[in-house]
């Protein structure tokens, strides 16, 4: 190599290590900042996982320029203190995402992961909510033969809000979805018109139980949004059971609704009156759903119970009884095949609903707690307040076809089944229903966190066997009575089996019985 080779080569080596020379004689400024477990400096919000900038750190303001790197490291200087790395406390999957925002709403997430193991003597239900499907009659493949079911389905979630009290009002409002959503049927894949069983469990579709909005102020409160029914002042009575309500004797259901209500509190009897107008079973009806209700209560005189099926919230009531009814219009087309006008028929219910703390308790001291609850309720034309599912199977019958024509007319039906019927005439007729429930719920000392529960309830019509309607394809009485039993496992989670006997009475004096044994376990999270 020639003598100016080694000039120019020597002259490379110069300049490219002058940068990183001058960078070694740069003393470091001391890093001052608090660093977290998750490496992200106090006070900064850290990328969301996968790389991405949060729109929090796209700020305006000029970041200072960062140098690029270089293929020598420059000397370590031994004047700057050196951070100390945290000390290993394992894997923290949690915390290396975007910290949490906390908003002024003062938003809450909650719900419980719920799994349900259920035998039942018969196939007549397909999950943990009875309601007033029929059992299938003795004699049949499906009476005579058991089935067993797992499921996830009830597992819910949901969000409250709450907004900065302002102008002497306080809004909130609820978002609550579950797995139970209506499904195309179970037929084993056997043709387009349903689903596999396997998709109908584990594939299950999202539903909305409750979308409400609740502005409160001194004078009225005003609640609107698909919500607890005023009709029998859910959820405050619901008995204490591991099946799903609801379940023979007790109203339960949820609907659109515009409620107005307005809580007295005096002593030593306070009262809440209330008035609803929800979305009308019918909607050819043109009027909406009326419905009103009035609760007193004696405040001192509390009771501690565990609210809904899952054991996982506790409500502290004062001994209570509420009244409330319902009052609508059905408007049905006439009973011919190419009908021109509606026949109206006015129908309605009341529902009377108590709870006594036989041996008061509170949120703190549960142990030896005994509460009573109980429901009566007689109407017509509102089995649609006893949900799910049709009540004694009442549907319609054929229209008369005496020229023996092929295919046969049908009429075009415009209301739900269950709330009323045509006889052979042409008369309109409205399913009557009475119904009684009564619960106890017993919780052990020494600390309460094991308790205990029986029902018995019974829903009867008296006239649905009176019309042009098969009498071994309806009942008219439905009965249960179960024997309940919970434990807290620890915290969130409990675990709970019952027994339940159900019993249907159709039309032709036969009698279905369906014995269930249920297994479930929850998690419950707010």
């Amino acid at each position: 190599m020639h003598a100016k080779e080694y000039r120019s080569l020597i002259w490379v080596l110069i300049l490219g290590l002058a940068p990183a020379t001058a960078l070694a004689r740069t003393p470091k400024k001391a890093n001052k900042s608090t660093t977290s477990d998750s490496g992200v400096e106090a006070g900064k919000t850290p990328a969301p996982v996968g790389g991405a900038e949060s729109e929090a750190s796209q700020s305006s303001v000029q970041q200072p320029a960062v140098e690029a790197p270089t293929l020598m490291s420059p000397a370590p200087d031994s004047s700057a203190p050196v951070a100390q790395p945290p000390a290993p406390v394992g894997p923290s999957p949690l915390e290396s995402g975007p910290t949490a925002l906390k908003g002024k709403w003062n938003p809450t997430f909650y719900g419980f992961v719920e799994f349900d193991t259920m035998h039942d003597s018969t196939q007549s239900f397909a999950n943990g909510c009875p309601g007033y499907f029929l059992i299938a009659r003795p004699g049949t493949y499906a009476g005579d033969h058991g089935r067993t079911i797992f499921d996830g389905r009830s597992s819910r979630f949901g969000f409250k809000l709450a907004a900065p009290e302002a102008d002497g009002m306080k809004a909130t409002a609820v978002l609550e979805m579950d797995f139970g959503g209506n499904q195309l049927p179970t037929n084993y894949g056997a043709n387009p018109n349903g689903i596999s069983e396997t998709a109908t469990y584990g594939n299950p579709l999202m539903r909305i139980r409750h979308a409400a909005i609740k502005v409160e102020s001194a004078y009225v409160d005003v609640l609107a949004g698909q919500y607890w029914q005023l009709f029998g002042w859910a959820p405050l009575f619901l008995p204490v059971t591991v099946q799903i309500p609801g379940f023979p004797g007790v109203p339960y259901g949820r609907n659109l609704q515009f409620r107005l209500s307005h809580v007295f509190r005096t002593q030593p009897i306070g009262v809440e009156v209330a008035v609803a107008a929800a979305r009308p079973p019918q909607r050819n009806s043109e009027s909406p759903d009326a419905q009103g209700g009035v609760r007193m209560f004696l405040g001192g005189w509390k009771g501690a119970f565990a609210l809904g099926a899952t054991g996982g919230a506790f409500l502290e009531m004062p001994a209570s009884i509420g009244v409330s009814g319902a009052y609508r219009r059905l408007k049905v087309s006439e009973f011919t095949a190419a009908p021109a006008r509606q026949n109206g028929i006015y129908v309605g219910g009341i529902s009377i609903d108590a709870f006594l703390p036989v041996i008061p308790s509170s949120l703190d001291h549960k142990a030896n707690a005994l509460n009573l609850t109980a429901n009566y309720t007689n109407g017509r034309g509102i089995a649609d307040l006893y949900t799910p599912g049709t009540m004694g199977g009442a549907g319609f019958p054929a229209l008369p076809n005496p020229d023996a024509l092929s295919p046969a007319p049908t009429w075009p039906q415009d209301i739900d089944n269950g709330l009323v019927t045509y006889d052979t005439g042409g008369v309109i007729h409205a399913i009557q229903w009475q119904t009684f429930f009564v619960g106890g719920q017993y919780y052990l000392p020494p600390s309460g966190r094991v308790w205990i529960a029986a029902n018995y309830g019974y829903a009867k019509s008296a006239n649905i066997a009176s019309y042009s309607l098969a009498p071994a394809q309806i009942v008219t009485k439905y009965t249960l009575w179960d024997a309940v039993a919970y434990v807290n496992v620890t915290g969130p989670v409990n675990v709970a089996g019952e027994f339940a006997h159900m019993t249907d009475t159709y039309g032709d004096g036969q009698l279905a019985k369906n014995d269930r044994f249920m297994l479930s376990g929850y998690y419950t999270f707010y």
